[in-house]
């Protein structure tokens, strides 16, 4: 048998057949699964955008949270209260009361 004799289509062995069936189904095959790599790239893009977008957002917040805690001496308690009272009363939200301990306490709104 010869190189040649392996892409005939006409030899009696067939095996020019069987070769080219097989590279055309390997192709077909190889084309599928290309097609489906890239829905499923596409897909992994929309769902990176969707939390590049949530992360944008979680960090807006954080922000409006850093800039509205006070970073001020406030005083001695309880006179340092009608400024935290005001502060309180500008909140645009709710406000979380975190404290450590008795003598430290921080407030964050949300």
């Amino acid at each position: 048998m010869k190189l040649g004799d392996i892409f005939d289509l006409t030899d009696t062995n067939g095996v020019g057949l069987m070769l080219t069936v097989t590279g055309l189904f390997l192709t077909v095959a190889g084309l599928l699964i290309s097609g489906w790599s890239i829905k499923q790239n596409a897909n992994s893009t929309k769902r990176l955008e969707s939390m590049t977008s949530t992360i944008g957002k979680i960090t807006a917040t954080m922000g409006e949270i850093k800039d509205s805690l006070s970073t001020d001496y406030l005083d001695k308690f309880p006179d340092y209260m009608p400024h935290v009272d005001m502060l309180i009363s500008r909140a645009k939200r709710n406000v979380k009361n975190i404290i450590y301990n008795s003598s430290h306490v921080r407030f964050y709104t949300t």
